[in-house]
């Protein structure tokens, strides 16, 4: 009501930042790191959702039950857990020095905010795509095979469109995840690697409030938007289908190239 009363005053901190290039800037680099910690997220839970999906081998269902622990771990924990092992006394430069070897900086660069954030969210994209992987109908494979495809053939033209949606989806939920990232992000970059939620806590300590008000508008309709985005996507892809499943290899039974 009161927007509606005073529109062009109320909306005056929202078009400011819109047309300011330092929150132009902002914007565009926390989706550039949303961005680059998919991609590691997705390079780093793939192979393990191949695993669990294809293979039998002991210890399997508990390396399952830990693909839950993004969803119960404090995400400030991880940030602790990297400065504590990147940090510059940290196991992994003590090694380092150990073995002669010069020491690596990684503390407050992007780098490592994209390997806390795929630590974190790589479980997830196991979770949701070795489910995905499971539920991949055996028959098309097979009657691929007896077409003349070769195993690769009929992985790229069979398993990986099956595969997609689930692909996609844990990737979106990802990006969504990472864009609005805040403790991580804090403690591993620091004001100088700030993304939009970083830069709206900061707006708040300074008490810069209409500001702070108006980048949490702005991040709200972004997020709302990804997040409409990956409920009609899904929704697209709910149709439920009869399979028969492909079984599960046991991992350790014989040693060959594939395994």
């Amino acid at each position: 009501g009161a927007v509606l009363a005073d529109g062009r005053r109320r909306l005056g901190p929202i078009r400011a930042i819109v047309t300011d290039p330092f929150y132009r800037g902002l914007f565009r680099f926390t989706a550039y790191q949303a961005l680059l910690s998919t991609l590691a997220s997705l390079a780093l839970g793939l192979p393990g959702a191949y695993l669990l999906a294809r293979y039998e081998f002991p210890g399997r269902r508990t390396i399952r039950s830990l693909t839950l622990v993004p969803f119960v771990l404090p995400s400030i924990m991880v940030a602790v857990g990297f400065a504590a092992m990147f940090g510059r006394g940290g196991p992994l430069n003590r090694a380092l020095g150990a073995l002669g070897l010069p020491t690596v900086e990684l503390m407050f660069t992007l780098s490592i905010i994209v390997l806390a954030h795929a630590f974190y969210n790589a479980p997830l994209v196991v979770r949701v795509v070795a489910a995905a992987w499971e539920t991949v109908d055996a028959r098309t494979v097979e009657t691929a095979r007896s077409l003349g495809a070769s195993p690769r053939r009929a992985f790229l033209d069979v398993v990986v469109p099956q595969l997609l949606p689930a692909v996609l989806t844990s990737a979106l939920l990802v990006f969504i995840f990472t864009f609005m990232s805040f403790p991580i992000v804090l403690a591993l970059g620091g004001l100088e690697l700030a993304t939009v939620e970083v830069w709206l806590y900061d707006r708040i300590t300074s008490l810069r409030l209409d500001e702070a008000a108006a980048l949490a508008v702005l991040e709200a309709a972004i997020t709302l938007g990804l997040t409409y985005a990956y409920l009609r996507y899904e929704t697209s892809q709910a149709a439920t289908r009869s399979a028969l499943l492909r079984g599960r290899k046991r991992l350790f039974d014989r040693l060959d190239a594939e395994r």
